[in-house]
């Protein structure tokens, strides 16, 4: 459970510096608009919590690159 909770706290941050919504954020990082209310409720897969995270590690580094 701690994985999920870090996944969403990760998320959250992400979303604020970013300034997308939440459904924005599912489609771009694992094509799943429901991606964070499905996380919430416990029902992702490792998989997708894996998509998730390597989304933001993607764009933290074209980020950096710039």
């Amino acid at each position: 459970m701690h994985e999920t909770e870090d996944v969403l706290s990760e998320i959250a941050v992400f979303l604020a510096r970013r300034k997308i919504s939440e459904t924005t954020f599912g489609r771009l990082a694992a094509d799943n608009t429901r991606l964070l209310a499905r996380l919430r409720a416990g029902t992702a897969s490792l998989a997708t919590l894996a998509k998730a995270r390597q989304y933001i590690e993607r764009e933290r580094a074209k980020e950096a690159a710039q």
